[in-house]
């Protein structure tokens, strides 16, 4: 492939990237106010885990096609530093989108841990309960 063919190959990976990443942030905003909520919170974690498997095949056909381009080593042209000063900012704001959620996670995980423990101990006491039962009447 011809550098500029390829400049051109890469700023398309890189656009195509971007609007996958915005919609990941998009899609994050949505899953941040479904964690506030007890109900949505599974949902909301499996959504993320789906999210994340797709951010990671987007970068892998970037990385692909990066390092082709990187390999001729031959300064970006304008549009493709346009392309990329874009990609970076759109980048930071889906990080700071995903350290955002991550946040609520925790906080949401931190509300439930009591609740989770407490029903564990009831059924730890009822099967304990019924061994004693069962060993008393053997």
């Amino acid at each position: 492939m011809q550098t500029l063919e390829l400049e051109q190959t890469l700023c398309d990976v890189l656009e195509h990237a971007g609007r996958d990443y915005v919609q990941a942030i998009d899609e994050i905003d949505t899953l941040s106010s479904a964690l506030l909520d007890d109900a949505g919170q599974m949902r909301a974690g499996e959504r993320l885990q789906e999210l994340a498997i797709r951010t990671r095949a987007t970068e892998s056909r970037v990385r692909r096609v990066r390092e082709m381009w990187q390999a001729l080593r031959t300064p970006p042209d304008d549009r493709l530093r346009e392309v990329m000063s874009k990609q970076e900012a759109i980048l930071h704001e889906l990080i700071h989108r995903i350290d955002s959620v991550e946040q609520l996670a925790r906080a949401a995980r931190n509300r439930l841990a009591p609740h989770v423990d407490a029903s564990t101990r009831t059924s730890e006491m009822r099967s304990a309960y019924a061994r004693s039962i069962r060993q008393a009447t053997e």
